[in-house]
């Protein structure tokens, strides 16, 4: 039996694993690593994420800005909103607390009662015509101020850069490190099969 063979057949295949596999996990591994530039056979290595993140976080900010938060959003939400009626609760929430009733056991506090009654009627009612009256103007105002004065790509860039870059690696690996998992043996599987078929040449060259 032809030892040196056998063992190449056996070998090859799981040394392409082994390869596939390592190459892959220190690729993934440098999206992260080094966090800051090292000097490596004279040349400067940093990991991509680390190097890149002002970009990174500019492109993902400008990214949530058109197509996840926008003034229309705001507005549509706005317009959901029963207006009268929330005007209503909060003016008869501070009427109620501006005017205590007083104790119904004497004829004084009755009367008291029934007439800051009417007082905090027409007060409830006449609050709420101007508040509502003015409402939408101030709304809109609010809206066409956040419209101009709300910049999300610039606040989602800022949060992002405020990560030191163990945290930014620990936001990404949230939601990849199974994915990167999966490559890494991904990789080991295309190494072996690459020897499978590196074996099965050796073996064709060997017996024609």
């Amino acid at each position: 039996m032809d030892w040196k063979l056998v063992y190449n057949v056996i070998s090859i295949p799981l040394v392409n694993a082994f390869v596939g596999w390592i190459t892959t996990y220190l690729a993934i591994l440098m999206i992260f690593r080094p966090r800051e530039p090292r000097k490596i056979f004279g040349f400067t290595v940093q990991g991509i994420v680390p190097k890149k993140r002002h970009m990174i976080a500019m492109s993902i900010g400008r990214s949530v800005e058109r197509n996840m938060i926008n003034m229309d959003d705001f507005q549509g939400l706005i317009d959901q909103v029963d207006l009268e009626l929330e005007i209503g609760k909060i003016v008869d929430k501070y009427v109620d607390e501006k005017f205590s009733p007083a104790s119904e056991k004497s004829f004084v506090g009755r009367s008291y009662n029934a007439a800051m009654g009417a007082v905090k009627g027409q007060t409830k009612a006449y609050l709420t015509a101007e508040i509502q009256k003015n409402a939408n103007a101030v709304i809109k105002s609010f809206v066409d101020r956040l419209e101009t004065e709300f910049d999300v790509q610039a606040i989602v860039a800022e949060k992002i850069n405020g990560f030191d870059l163990e945290q930014l690696e620990d936001v990404v690996l949230g939601f990849t490190k199974g994915e990167f998992k999966f490559l890494e043996i991904m990789g080991g599987v295309f190494g072996f099969i690459i020897g499978i078929v590196q074996v099965v040449i050796l073996l064709v060259m060997q017996f024609v």
